[in-house]
């Protein structure tokens, strides 16, 4: 009877792990389920974003225009009447058109259609009608053309705005020769180029303490030289000017960002002025720059950074040079004539010693040992120059130190005078 109840036992406790598990993997089931639920939801929601999105979009996106600090929002693409044509019409098609989708057309540009078929050039020439993006349109004068039977161009009579955006619009009253009409009508917004823009320069307009090693950087808006090969390159045009004038070497780091590396260190503390002149045009020679772009800069004067010893420093050996380093490679004439060694004592006259400049670094070693437990101030007028030249250094730089007292007993064992002294000591 035992035997059977603990064999019961154990089966019901099989029956019951067996179904816990069954309960854990269908829970685990069930959250599964309820994420993929939540996925599916989301990605349907989504996709009705987008749908909605794409739906108030035309097919044909007006190209991006050149940056303009104001930009102005456009009306929606204008709607043209649509008329059903008849079952079994063969239309004409619209095979190519220029410009092309996202293609911008230079201001003095021609319009062009090319169809599949020979049209009625009559009837598609008064169909044809190039407007303003504008709430309230304005349109457009000009010729077309026929260079043949598929191809009609329209030239503006006179030279399309700078930066515009336009409509161009072909109704369903175009017909073939044949008389078929369009299946609907055709519509297109292009845009006209800006002019040629400086976006951004290095160093900014008004930028002062500008390190004399530094280069000096062009961006603009758009292309103007193409990608090419090195040799090529020697032919790019070369924007920059500088006043005073700045030797060195510029070259194009891509199609619209230009490089000028002086051939030296820029003399310090001065203002120049660089200059892009007016009618540099952009790689596809449909836009120029249309006025100077003119900005300045100030490179930084030599200062001081760095003093051996430093300054309030004490205990320095009387043999020791005295190290000075600027912010940038110093003439060495102008550093001797501004330089002071001096004492604190009465009536001194300035320490007599050899100069060494190494770029920005500075050694004075005195002709003779310093004297001992002294306290010494080192002065530097303004007015030194840096190495290129250019204005001096604004502001005098001092500072101070004392050398090593002479050798002195500070301490004896036994002490003066002690009493009971140790007999080992």
């Amino acid at each position: 009877m035992r035997r059977e109840k603990r064999t019961w036992n154990v089966e019901r406790s099989a029956y019951y792990a067996v179904y816990s598990m069954y309960q854990l993997k269908t829970t685990h089931y069930a959250l599964r389920i309820t994420i993929y639920l939540l996925i599916t939801f989301a990605v349907l929601l989504l996709a009705t974003a987008c749908t909605a999105t794409t739906a108030a979009q035309t097919d044909d996106p007006t190209p991006a225009a050149s940056p303009s600090p104001t930009p102005t929002e456009l009306p929606p693409p204008p709607k043209v009447n649509y008329t059903p044509v008849e079952a079994g019409t063969v239309s004409p098609i619209i095979v190519q058109r220029f410009p092309r989708r996202g293609e911008e057309l230079a201001a003095d540009g021609t319009i062009e259609l090319v169809f599949d078929r020979a049209m009625d050039q009559s009837a598609t020439e008064d169909a044809f009608t190039l407007q303003t993006a504008a709430d309230q349109p304005q349109e457009v004068a000009g010729a077309i053309s026929w260079p043949d039977e598929r191809t009609m161009q329209f030239t503006p009579t006179d030279a399309l705005d700078r930066a515009a955006v336009y409509d161009a619009i072909l109704t369903q009253d175009a017909v073939a020769e044949d008389g078929a009409p369009l299946a609907e009508p055709f519509t297109f917004r292009f845009s006209t180029p800006g002019f040629l823009e400086v976006t951004q320069v290095i160093p900014a307009d008004g930028t002062v303490d500008v390190e004399t090693n530094a280069t000096i950087t062009v961006m603009f808006n758009r292309p103007v030289v193409p990608l090419t090969s090195l040799a090529e390159a020697e032919n790019f045009p070369q924007p920059l000017e500088f006043e005073p004038e700045i030797s060195g070497e510029g070259e194009w780091l891509n199609t619209s960002i230009y490089v000028f590396t002086p051939d030296g260190d820029l003399p310090g503390g001065m203002t120049f002025t660089a200059r892009v002149s007016a009618g540099l045009q952009d790689v596809a020679e449909k836009t120029d720059l249309p006025n100077d772009f003119e900005w300045q800069f100030t490179t930084q004067p030599p200062e001081v950074v760095f003093t051996t010893p430093n300054d309030g420093q004490t205990l320095v050996p009387i043999e020791n040079p005295i190290q000075i380093t600027f912010s940038q490679p110093v003439d060495a004439q102008s550093v001797e004539d501004k330089f002071a060694l001096t004492s604190g004592r009465l009536f001194s006259s300035s320490v007599a010693g050899q100069f060494e400049v190494i770029s920005e670094t500075v050694m004075f070693t005195p002709t003779e040992p310093l004297a001992f437990d002294t306290r010494y101030s080192v002065t530097i007028d303004e007015g030194v120059t840096g190495a290129a030249g250019g204005n001096g250094m604004v502001n005098p730089y001092s500072f101070g130190f004392t050398t090593v007292p002479l050798p002195r007993i500070v301490e004896t064992t036994p002490a003066d005078g002690e009493n009971d002294a140790p007999p080992r000591t």
